[in-house]
């Protein structure tokens, strides 16, 4: 279960939208919220002393904008940490992660072209790339459909592509906690999915690729089945998570697993389908969104889907698996003295 929970922040309204989803899974789990605001690095002026000032100047406003979202209203009781940190703003997320042993990095991203975007090197994406525990990364302006209409219990369901991996089933537990905490007091459901591609020939003997497609598809359908009875007597079983699953062919791995999580699914065995309040994902710890699971999949959806994405790192989740690289040339947080000469690096 999610117990330590960092909201990056940066005063925008787009980062503030992580908060309520942050707050409920805190409150689920009955952990605690880590925020943290990480003040770029300025322009250097011509005297040290007047960039020293605005130095500080920037990093008690800082300060300032997280004591102001502490008075919200639904924070209370949560236990909180709130740190403001001055450096290059990925790296210092990753390291406060590390620091404080963090579960789940939620971010905001800026709406469904949001990861287009920020492949081109933003901070979002580059915390996504590096990052060795779970990230959930939303699209501003469309939260879930529990928070849009201010359901309690609601049956929050997550959409899970799996292609058979054991490193495609890791997002599987990570899922099965996500969607049990936001459907509290309800029960929660996953949608697994798994796609045959098969390109038909212009060409086709006596519908012999459509013969062999069809079998793919029910053997698909039957390991998908193997893996709903198996998370119902495992570990899972205490969720009491409900599953419903989709085998389908098709010439392409993304549009049909779009579809299938946003529009839904009508699946023999289990009736109409509705789309999915999330979808998570599984890519490999160590090379974050270099090296997917399943080629480009993860990438082509972030950049694609409106729903919230929880991308899970399918090899050991520890700090150890993180490239060196990750890591280097992180600047170590500085301590900026307020009027009243306490440091607010770490309040």
């Amino acid at each position: 279960m999610f117990q330590r929970i960092l909201v990056p922040l940066d005063g925008s309204s787009c980062a503030e939208q992580a908060l309520p989803l942050a707050i409920r899974l805190a409150r689920a789990s009955g952990g605690a919220l880590s925020l943290l605001q990480v003040v770029p690095p300025l322009a250097d002026h011509h005297q040290q002393d007047q960039h020293d000032r605005a130095q500080q100047t920037a990093f008690s406003n800082a300060d300032a904008y997280l004591s102001h979202i502490l008075a919200r209203e639904d924070l209370e009781g949560i236990g909180i940490v709130k740190e403001v940190r001055s450096g290059n703003p990925a790296q210092q997320i990753l390291l406060v992660a590390k620091e404080q042993e963090i579960d789940l990095i939620v971010i905001c991203s800026h709406g469904r072209t949001g990861f287009r975007r920020m492949l081109a090197g933003s901070v979002a994406q580059k915390v996504a790339y590096h990052s060795p525990i779970a990230v959930l990364v939303l699209h501003a302006n469309h939260p879930l459909a529990s928070e849009a209409h201010g359901a309690q219990g609601y049956a929050t369901q997550v959409f899970v592509p799996l292609d058979g991996s054991p490193l495609a089933e890791a997002a599987l537990l990570p899922a099965a906690q996500l969607s049990a905490a936001l459907s509290a007091p309800g029960n929660g459901t996953l949608h697994l999915a798994r796609v045959v591609v098969r390109t038909i020939p212009m060409k086709d003997i006596a519908g012999v690729m459509q013969i062999m497609t069809r079998e793919e598809v029910a053997e698909a359908g039957i390991y998908l089945h193997k893996v709903e009875q198996r998370l119902q007597e495992s570990e899972f079983a205490p969720l009491q998570i409900s599953t419903v699953s989709s085998a389908v062919a098709g010439a392409d791995v993304v549009n049909p697993l779009l579809w299938l999580a946003e529009e839904g699914n009508y699946s023999t065995g289990h009736g109409i389908i509705r789309g999915s309040d999330l979808i998570a994902i599984a890519t490999h710890g160590r090379s974050g969104l270099a090296h997917l699971a399943m080629g480009s999949i993860t990438e082509r959806i972030l950049s694609s889907t409106i729903l919230p994405v929880l991308i899970v790192h399918g090899e050991k989740n520890e700090y150890s698996t993180l490239h060196e690289s990750a890591f280097a040339g992180i600047d170590k947080p500085h301590l900026y003295n307020d009027v009243s000469g306490n440091g607010v690096a770490h309040v």
